[in-house]
């Protein structure tokens, strides 16, 4: 009966030892995912900012070309007129 008790012990210690590796790694493995996460988070706010700073230069382009087109077109009725 001692032998089984002893082997007991040892298989519970043992269990133990595996257990808290587990959990380790675990832990490892979120805090990880957390950090990835995070890191992706904050590429996408830079990519989406990016992506708002030229649509905004876009959109004064495109409101300069809007504005010369008008002037020439104010030119060309001008000139068809005279």
């Amino acid at each position: 009966m001692n032998t089984q008790k002893i082997s007991m012990s040892k298989f519970g210690k043992y269990l133990l030892e595996v257990s808290i590796v587990v959990i380790g790694v675990a832990i490892t493995l979120c805090v990880g995912y957390w950090i990835s996460m995070r890191s992706v988070k904050k590429d996408v706010a830079l990519s989406l900012n990016a992506i708002k700073i030229e649509l905004e230069q876009n959109a004064n382009a495109f409101d300069n070309y809007a504005k010369g087109l008008k002037k020439i077109n104010s030119i060309l009725q001008l000139l068809t007129v005279a």
